[in-house]
């Protein structure tokens, strides 16, 4: 008996690692990781928009007020354009601007919940660039360390990133970018 149990939870979870992931029967199915913009800082609305190349230009030829959005919105942009080795470094920038952001946070902020959305933040950014890139080792290691880094933020899109870095799929991996 114990065995037919372990074998009905194993196919329930297997349903429910799946079934998420099915699309419309008119849609293409799509392993479909999410990525995060700063909506309100170094156009974001531009990222968020979809107008990754405009975004590019406008944050590239502009003055850098809010370092952090700048890198994260960068990283974003040129990942969603295909251009991974200009994207990592933006990625890596804004891993290094959050690490750096001061603990406590400075009066104002909401605290330390603001700084560990930052933290992880960059750090999933970064394992989706890794995972369009095909380097599954490094996304898995980025998505854990957002994971651990977002303490009690409200942030799920680390661990949906990771929950869907171990299917095995033909259909194209693609990324979103979301608020």
């Amino acid at each position: 008996m114990k065995h037919v149990t372990t074998l009905i939870v194993a196919a329930l979870l297997t349903t429910t690692v799946v079934f998420p992931l099915q699309g419309n029967a008119d849609e293409e199915q799509q392993t479909q990781y999410e990525m995060i913009a700063v909506g309100n800082h170094a156009f974001g609305g531009l990222v968020l928009k979809g107008e990754y190349q405009l975004a590019v230009k406008r944050i590239t030829g502009s003055r850098n007020f809010a370092p952090y959005a700048t890198a994260t919105n960068l990283c974003v942009a040129l990942t969603m354009l295909g251009n991974y080795d200009q994207a990592e470094p933006r990625c890596n920038e804004a891993i290094k601007l959050a690490d750096k952001s001061p603990v406590p946070a400075p009066k104002g902020w909401r605290g330390i919940i603001q700084l560990a959305t930052q933290r992880s933040v960059a750090y999933s950014n970064r394992g989706v660039m890794h995972i369009l890139r095909g380097n599954v080792g490094g996304a898995t290691e980025d998505f854990r360390t957002a994971i651990e880094r977002k303490g009690k933020a409200n942030l799920s899109a680390p661990t949906r990133n990771l929950a869907k870095v171990n299917i095995v799929t033909t259909a194209p991996v693609v990324a979103t970018v979301i608020h």
